[in-house]
C-alpha cells in the first residue's frame, strides 16, 4: 500500500461480486477513504438519494444486472455532476472510456496498488 492515504473523500464502491465490493471497501479504508458501498445499482441509487454529504468518487463495475455501471454513472451524475467516475470493467479501456464523459476507466483484475495509485489520480492527488 502507499504512504500517502486518501485524506477525507468520500467514495461510493458498487459492484455486484460481494468478494470484489468488500477487499475494495477495505483496501480503500485502510487508505483513509470514508467508503460507501453496494451489491447493485438499485442499492447505490438509494445511497445517493439519502447521502447528506458529498461524494467525491464513484467507483463503479461496468456490468451488473438491471442497471448497468455506465447507466448509473449517468444517473449518479444528476446528483453529483462535479463528482469523478471510475468504471472497473475487463474490457479495454478505449471500449470504455467514451460512454460516459469524463471518466476513468480501471481494468480488472488489478492489484491494490493501482487501485489507489488510480483513486488518488483520479481525485487529482498526485503528490
Amino acid at each position: 500500500m502507499s504512504e500517502l492515504g486518501g485524506g477525507n473523500a468520500t467514495v461510493l464502491v458498487v459492484d455486484d461480486e460481494e468478494c470484489l465490493l468488500n477487499l475494495t471497501r477495505i483496501i480503500l479504508v485502510q487508505e483513509g477513504y470514508m467508503v460507501l458501498s453496494a451489491e447493485s445499482a438499485e442499492e447505490a441509487l438509494q445511497i445517493v438519494e439519502s447521502h447528506t454529504g458529498m461524494i467525491d468518487i464513484l467507483l463503479t463495475d461496468m456490468r451488473m444486472p438491471n442497471m448497468d455501471g455506465v447507466a448509473f454513472a449517468k444517473e449518479f451524475r444528476n446528483y453529483f455532476p462535479l463528482s469523478k467516475v471510475i468504471l472497473m470493467t475487463a474490457y479495454s479501456p478505449a471500449d470504455v472510456a467514451h460512454r460516459v464523459s469524463d471518466t476513468t476507466v480501471l481494468t480488472k483484475p488489478f492489484s491494490p496498488e493501482l487501485l489507489c495509485e488510480v483513486v488518488r489520480k483520479t481525485l487529482g492527488c498526485f503528490a
